[in-house]
């Protein structure tokens, strides 16, 4: 019998090659942990639409540098919204603020030009300007692009207008007709009263924007039909014609103040006329009464002094007191253009006012009186002038109201004529219409009648009249030829009638010989002539 051996139990060695798994697990849950824990946020971004964006391959782009990408899209729960969930880098989380935007950058067409071409071959893509706020993931996009300042040196500013007219995005900037700058966008103030503009003015003209710079809209083409200037058309360049623009200008006095800041607020005047007119400084307010009408007059009518340009009227109404009508018109003058103050012209307001009184009154005292004068044939446009009329009769300046009035005489000159022609007008519609009234008249036509009935009852006994004319006429002849005969000839004085004449004037001339005679003697009555 055998004896069995007693089994012996080897303990067996780690083996080397179980290093490379687990190497390999381990690379890849530390490659999956770094991933994971390096994995930006997923935020959400709502849209009206999805157009040009697809999960995997739209991006978001921050200054053209990729900082996400679209994972999935989504529907709102009440279906009226688009939601884009995109995967942001993790460097970012802290820009992902409530101040942040978002918009989707797609090939656009405007008047301005045409913007987002490059998204032709590569696709619509996400754009993301980062903001100041609270954190979150949730956005609400933009419809439209933001309004954004172009990449290089210059200021933005604002300028508001009451309205946009036929600036839009791109139009451009002009300094004395040369391009500065562009429009960046425009919307609606928070009161809805007015519109902001943005626009950008490049450097370095962007340092000729003062604190007293004047913008103006310099779209199409300005028309004005002036008394003094006549008829003219002025147009700033012809792509502001068609694509609207703005300008600008400051005056030699704002050159001295340091240059405007970025964003700061200009108001955005209507046309040239308006920038330029417009004071600067405090201005004093007077109020005129005028009886007759005052057709052509409203907002923004000039008033002159002497001929030249020193204010504006600021307001026309309407009042009437015990049946009577008359028409207040309160006109606000520029002290810089009056020039009634010795010395420095003072800032305060209410101190303005009364050195602008005192020698008002010295004006009105020698004859200053305001009137409606015309100011273009062509559109019947008015001004309100003040000049001299030392025959007018004496008055003063007005106080104790809203305002001191300056005294009125009536219009004169074209207004006169107008209405001249106006009468000389009506009275000869009133003689049309009485000859009408006389040729549509019965009695009229029943003489005209009896007119035509005599001219035919004539025609009929024409000719026998005019054979009765022609024997008339014959026996007429005859009786010539016999007073001829009877007269003879003027020139040889033959023929019955001049002898006789000589007869007698010989006969007359013996009688006058013989009354002389006897007036000489008379005793040859008794004793006869002696020899």
């Amino acid at each position: 019998m055998t004896e069995a051996r007693e089994a012996r139990v080897q303990r067996r060695r780690f083996a080397p090659i179980w290093l490379v798994p687990i190497a390999a697990v381990a690379i890849a849950g530390w490659l999956g942990w770094k991933t994971y824990s390096q994995r930006g946020p997923l935020i959400t971004i709502t849209f009206p639409s999805a157009e040009g964006i697809e999960a995997g391959r739209t991006r978001v782009l921050l200054r053209n540098v990729e900082v996400g990408m679209v994972e999935y899209l989504d529907l709102s729960r009440d279906l009226s919204r688009v939601e884009v969930h995109a995967r942001m880098r993790s460097d970012l989380k802290d820009h992902l603020t409530s101040g942040t935007r978002f918009w989707v950058v797609r090939p656009r067409l405007g008047v301005g030009g045409v913007s987002g071409l490059g998204t032709l071959f590569s696709g619509a893509y996400i754009e993301m300007e980062p903001g100041t706020g609270r954190r979150t993931e949730t956005f609400k996009g933009l419809e439209e692009p933001p309004v954004l300042p172009p990449s290089g040196e210059g200021k933005s500013f604002v300028l508001r207008a009451r309205s946009l007219g036929s600036l839009s995005r791109g139009s451009p900037v002009y300094y004395r007709g040369v391009p500065v700058g562009e429009v960046l966008g425009a919307n609606l103030a928070t009161d809805a009263q007015s519109v902001a503009v943005n626009v950008f003015v490049r450097g370095p003209h962007d340092q000729l924007v003062r604190p007293e710079t004047r913008f103006w809209n310099a779209s199409g083409i300005e028309v004005s039909a002036g008394g003094g200037a006549g008829f003219r058309a002025r147009a700033e360049s012809l792509q502001a014609v068609f694509l609207g623009g703005i300008a600008f200008d400051t005056r030699d006095e704002g050159l001295n103040e340091p240059p405007s800041p970025k964003d700061s607020e200009f108001e955005l005047y209507s046309d040239k006329d308006s920038a330029q007119n417009t004071p600067y400084g405090p201005q004093v307010s007077y109020l005129v009464h005028f009886t007759g009408s005052v057709r052509g007059i409203d907002v923004g009518t000039p008033v002159e002094l002497l001929g030249i340009r020193v204010g504006r009227v600021i307001d026309v109404r309407l009042e009437g007191e015990a049946g009577r009508l008359r028409v207040p018109v309160t006109v606000m003058l520029d002290p810089e253009r009056v020039l009634l103050h010795q010395g420095e012209l003072p800032t305060e307001g209410q101190k303005l006012q009364q050195s602008t009184d005192a020698q008002m009154e010295i004006l009105v005292a020698r004859g200053l009186r305001a009137e409606l004068q015309s100011g273009s044939l062509l559109t019947g446009s008015k001004v309100v002038a003040l000049a001299f009329h030392p025959r007018a009769p004496r008055a003063r300046l007005t106080f104790g109201g809203r305002y001191p009035e300056i005294p009125t005489i009536p219009g004169s000159g074209f207004d006169d004529l107008a209405e001249s022609a106006t009468r000389l007008l009506a009275d000869a519609r009133t003689l049309v219409q009485g000859a009408n009234q006389v040729l549509r008249s019965p009695e009229l036509a029943g003489t005209i009648k009896n007119l035509d009935q005599l001219t035919r009852e004539a025609s009929t006994h024409i000719g026998p009249t005019m054979q009765s004319l022609q024997g008339a006429s014959a026996q007429l002849e005859k009786t010539l030829a016999a007073t001829s005969g009877l007269l003879g000839s003027s020139t040889t004085g033959t023929g019955e009638l001049p002898r006789a004449l000589r007869d007698l004037r010989e006969a007359s001339r013996s009688v006058r010989l013989l009354a002389d005679y006897l007036e000489r003697h008379p005793e040859a009555l008794v004793q006869g002539k002696r020899p």
